[in-house]
């Protein structure tokens, strides 16, 4: 497991002075807590040799039981950018604890439905799914979640079952998190690397 706290930055990526490995772009999706169902929370790390050979590793997970929790653990995480989609109906409540919490760092999260989705979640989630699935094939494999049991566990449960809508996938909060970490990567195309 990656221990974050160690990574050290470079004027071009973050490199784990562990194993060597270098970061060139790092990105969290999360999905806020609500009505009773925790949020979730997870950091995805990219290494690549050329553009087109590019691996995506899961570094980090956690749940998220208060919607301050989402803005306390991402001040503490060294990813770039944090992706969700607030539903209408949390809005006013997500500025309220802005608000009421001066303190809070909210610059690097990003809607990912005004800077990639285009307001069609089921045609972004069906491109990440697709996408998702040929880079997990045998012999193809340039996604690895070794370090995040829960999302694997979410994607083991709900993704063989399959699902219908967005709204499916929006209920299993580590799938949806870890879709909007990937949509980043996959269909972003004006994102800086790190320095």
């Amino acid at each position: 497991m990656v221990n974050l706290k160690t990574l050290r930055t470079t004027n071009r990526s973050l490199i784990d002075p562990e194993t060597g490995t270098e970061y060139r772009r790092m990105a969290g999706g999360f999905v806020w807590p609500d009505k009773g169902i925790p949020g979730f929370l997870i950091l995805i790390g990219e290494t690549w040799q050329t553009l087109n050979d590019r691996s995506h590793y899961g570094l980090f997970e956690t749940s998220l039981q208060t919607i301050k929790d989402a803005f306390t653990k991402i001040a503490e995480l060294p990813g770039q950018y944090f992706f969700t989609v607030t539903a209408p109906h949390l809005e006013d409540y997500v500025q309220d604890v802005i608000y009421r919490n001066p303190g809070l760092r909210t610059g690097r999260m990003a809607d990912i439905n005004e800077e990639i989705m285009d307001g069609d979640p089921v045609q972004f989630f069906s491109d990440i799914h697709r996408e998702f699935d040929n880079r997990t094939k045998a012999g193809a494999q340039s996604i690895y979640l070794r370090d995040c049991p829960q999302t694997v566990g979410a994607l083991q449960a709900k993704v063989q079952a399959g699902w219908e809508s967005s709204k499916e996938i929006l209920s299993v909060p580590e799938v949806a998190a870890l879709f909007y970490a990937l949509g980043a990567f996959f269909l972003w195309k004006n994102w800086p690397l790190f320095g």
